[in-house]
């Protein structure tokens, strides 16, 4: 019988986020779900540092979604590089900038939550989904009408979901 107490094991096998041309849903959210991203400055330097984290370990970003209080990312790797330690990076250069911005202590909770997309699995669809998070949280009407929601590889507005 297992320990009721041991935490379930949520990360796949490292090797299995260095693989390339892998598309990956990932959401994480801050610590307490405190709302860091509605400080528009504070928000504009994170996604800064998200393109320069995922340039520097070659990911694609298709898009992202800087809720109030948690991100939503769909990245694609373009060589063997490691999301984990993107992720890593980032939340570490987001925390240094949240300092700088009046933010005290620890801004990401510890965890994450990523899905590999499937071959059947279409990447508009998962796109979409995302570019409608505010929408369904009820910040804006239309999707175009958030600010914090880009893409470092298409210009969403041509799209037509």
């Amino acid at each position: 019988m297992s320990d009721p107490r041991r935490e379930k094991r949520i990360r796949l096998d490292r090797g299995m986020y260095e693989i390339s041309d892998q598309t990956i849903a990932v959401t994480t959210c801050t610590r307490w779900r405190q709302p860091h991203f509605a400080h528009h400055d504070f928000v504009w330097d994170c996604v800064n540092s998200l393109r320069h984290v995922a340039d520097r370990y070659c990911y694609r970003v298709l898009i992202y979604c800087f809720m109030p209080d948690h991100l939503h990312l769909l990245v694609q790797s373009k060589g063997d590089e490691n999301l984990i330690e993107l992720l890593q990076q980032f939340k570490s250069w987001t925390t240094r900038l949240g300092w700088k911005h009046g933010i005290r202590g620890k801004i990401w909770q510890p965890r994450y939550y990523d899905h590999i997309l499937r071959e059947n699995e279409d990447a508009l669809k998962q796109m979409r989904y995302i570019a409608e998070n505010p929408v369904r949280s009820g910040l804006v009407r239309n999707w175009n009408e958030y600010p914090y929601l880009g893409s470092f590889e298409y210009e969403l507005q041509d799209f037509d979901w």
